[in-house]
């Protein structure tokens, strides 16, 4: 399989295993394995596409074509086998097969990691001609190159790792399903070209068969003559749908953390809602009707359900509860500390 591989994509390299790795496989024999590759991966499942980058597989001697992924790997997506099988004796049944999903693959688009670095550096740049230390520079741009968390624009990476979120709907709600509209040339070709993208990123999907579809928006961005953002008229889902308890934390309140700092930091998460995964349960009604009367299902959250802002303000207080100090805060989409 790995000269398979490297026929399709050069840059597949055999690396020795230091030291090498002894496991069991069935039966009872013990293997030695010495050599290892790093691929991305992208797999497909109910909940949404879902890539991983610079993944090490474990290459064994056997007649086997296929990949065995680990449990830490499946972990890290969310995917528990041990809580799957206690949930399957528990119930009987298994409610969702994270894999059964048949769409079309599409392949990873790596990120371009050379204007990434020089765009940091610019940064750093930035940083030392607004008063950071010059003498430090060489380790903040270490710092802030460390990790594979920077984009230039949104490409095809996983969902935040956060629990999906659930919209209940109230008991005996029935699926709503609009009528096509007309829509302008110009708004008809934006919403094509998102729309392609979305589905593209695997952050949404073709759904003929939804029973839901709320109509699409698209509204003008102000001060651009022809910009567009896509938003969805949500509101009969909204009514159908049972809201969270409880409210948007006061902003006010949290800057008082902030009162008297000498130093200020202000983060945007850009497509921040769209980084947060859609329980594939609740997919489909959100579901949604585009200029060419296609019904398109997201994977992610979206901006204009009737529990998206708390959802998403509670998700990001969840992750950086473990992070935060008492001068940070978080604020619809915008951290500052």
């Amino acid at each position: 399989m790995v000269e398979e591989l490297q026929l399709l994509d050069s840059s597949v390299n055999l690396k020795q295993l230091e030291p090498p790795v002894r496991g069991k496989a069935v039966g009872g024999a013990y293997i030695t394995c010495t050599e290892y590759v790093e691929l991305d991966i992208g797999l497909q499942t109910v909940a949404g596409r879902v890539n991983i980058r610079g993944l090490t597989w474990i290459i064994t001697e056997t007649d086997e074509d296929e990949f065995l992924l680990g449990s830490q790997t499946l972990k890290s997506l969310g995917i528990d086998v041990d809580e799957l099988l206690a949930g399957l004796v528990a119930k009987g049944t298994a409610a969702v097969d994270p894999f059964e999903d048949e769409r079309d693959y599409k392949s990873i688009e790596r990120p371009d990691m050379d204007a990434i670095h020089s765009r940091l550096k610019e940064m750093v740049t930035e940083a030392v001609d607004n008063s950071f230390p010059a003498d430090t520079s060489d380790e903040l741009f270490e710092i802030v190159s460390k990790r594979d968390i920077w984009r230039l624009q949104i490409s095809d990476d996983p969902p935040a790792r956060l629990p999906p979120i659930k919209i209940r709907l109230k008991e005996g709600a029935e699926p709503y399903r609009c009528k096509p509209r007309k829509y302008a040339s110009v708004q008809r070709e934006f919403l094509r070209d998102f729309n392609d993208k979305l589905i593209k990123l695997g952050w949404a999907y073709k759904n003929p068969d939804s029973r839901w579809a709320c109509p699409a928006l698209p509204v003008r961005k102000p001060g651009k003559a022809n910009a567009w953002r896509q938003t969805i008229d949500f509101r009969p889902v909204n009514a159908l749908t049972v809201p969270l308890a409880g409210g948007m934390t006061n902003n006010d309140t949290h800057l008082e953390d902030v009162r008297d700092k000498e130093h200020k930091q202000t983060a945007d998460f850009i497509k921040s809602f769209f980084q947060a995964p859609l329980a594939a349960e609740s997919q489909e009604c959100q579901s949604y009707m585009t200029a060419d009367g296609e019904v398109v299902t997201p994977t992610r959250l979206q901006q204009g359900s009737v529990d998206s802002s708390m959802q998403f303000q509670q998700s990001i207080e969840k992750v950086m509860r473990k992070r935060a100090c008492s001068s940070r805060t978080c604020w619809c989409g915008w951290m500052t500390s």
